[in-house]
């Protein structure tokens, strides 16, 4: 959040990351520009803290390298979505491979990651994919779910867990990739 202050010129700058809450009487950061409006800012001039406890880019410990070979619809799926600085839906028909997609795009980013799934079916689906498609070792995959909590630099959760433990779960995390998001 931003302090209620005249930001004159600088909100010009910020009209499309921020929106003004006349409740609490605060300007509000959308989530997923933080970094846009923090570089802004201090692109500006203004003196930032950061108090959130979220990093720009957590990479990987090491450099996954995608062993699959994508169709041509699937890589102008991540084309696009990389053109739309890494954010989007990718809406194709069922086994068309959207979870192929989803990790030809991890490893290109090569980012710490959070999968959200329905079912613990679809985690393992996802587990075995990154495993087959990838030179990723099981140990860098956790499954947090039910009574399994492990936190790895790639990792399952279902939906149900993932909105009760967001607040644990974000911070260590830079790339969120949600199956299933209609």
């Amino acid at each position: 959040m931003l302090p209620n202050r005249y930001l004159g010129d600088i909100y010009e700058r910020l009209r499309n990351y921020v929106a003004y809450d006349r409740r609490e009487r605060t300007f509000k950061i959308v989530p997923c520009y933080l970094f846009t409006v923090i570089k802004t800012l201090t692109d500006l001039g203004v003196k930032v803290i950061n108090n959130t406890g979220l990093q720009e880019s957590q990479p990987l410990p090491l450099k996954l390298e995608f062993k699959g070979q994508l169709r041509d619809y699937q890589q102008e799926a991540i084309n696009n979505w990389y053109s739309n600085s890494g954010r989007g839906i990718i809406a194709l028909p069922t086994g068309s491979g959207k979870t192929i997609i989803g990790v030809a795009a991890l490893t290109s980013l090569n980012e710490r990651t959070l999968v959200v799934a329905y079912t613990k079916d679809q985690l393992t689906q996802w587990r075995d994919s990154i495993l087959k498609f990838t030179n990723a070792q099981p140990s860098l995959i956790g499954m947090y779910y039910s009574e399994e909590k492990k936190i790895a630099p790639i990792t399952l959760t279902t939906y149900q867990t993932a909105f009760k433990y967001i607040s644990e779960l974000m911070r260590y995390f830079t790339f969120l990739l949600i199956d299933e998001v209609h």
